[in-house]
């Protein structure tokens, strides 16, 4: 197969980051993290839910938002009081997903698969002209990083399924 992917991110505790670096790791695909501006504090969790319950957007560090050369986005995404966060917001307001296969993997805090984001981020991105193929929901470890041997064989289950690996 001759499409080119990239893996594109926001991970504010590090569990996004960590499922991101190990898809890298199994494909060799791109990766690019989405940066906020300015750095959220690790305290500023409360605040943090509140933004992402309010729908609000970061301003990002520059990046390419046209994602160019890329067929596929492998995107990752952290859910926040059952919302997505300010980051993310951004990020898909301002990519170009025309014609894009996105592939959507949740990382979250407890066991309950986060429909309602994952319906709002897919509405969001065909609204856009992506095409939301598959989406895979990772629980994660309250106050530490998810460690890849943890999700390993479920990560490359998901991959393979869909073509990506």
């Amino acid at each position: 197969m001759n499409d080119r992917t990239l893996i594109t991110y926001y991970s504010f505790t590090g569990n996004t980051e960590s499922v991101a670096n190990e898809i890298q790791a199994l494909t060799g695909y791109d990766s690019a993290a989405i940066v906020e501006k300015r750095e959220r504090k690790k305290d500023s969790m409360p605040l943090s839910a509140l933004t992402a319950m309010l729908g609000l957007r970061s301003r990002l560090k520059p990046m390419d938002f046209k994602l160019l050369g890329y067929d596929r986005i492998i995107l990752g995404c952290q859910v926040w009081a059952w919302h997505t966060t300010p980051p993310i917001n951004s990020f898909i307001s301002k990519a170009d997903w025309r014609g894009k296969k996105v592939f959507l993997f949740i990382t979250k805090g407890d066991d309950k698969v986060p429909q309602k984001v994952i319906d709002s981020i897919s509405s969001r991105i065909r609204a856009r002209g992506g095409d939301v193929v598959d989406t895979l929901s990772i629980t994660t470890i309250l106050g530490s990083v998810i460690t890849p041997d943890i999700f390993r064989e479920e990560l490359r289950t998901w991959l393979t399924s869909n073509g990506l690996l």
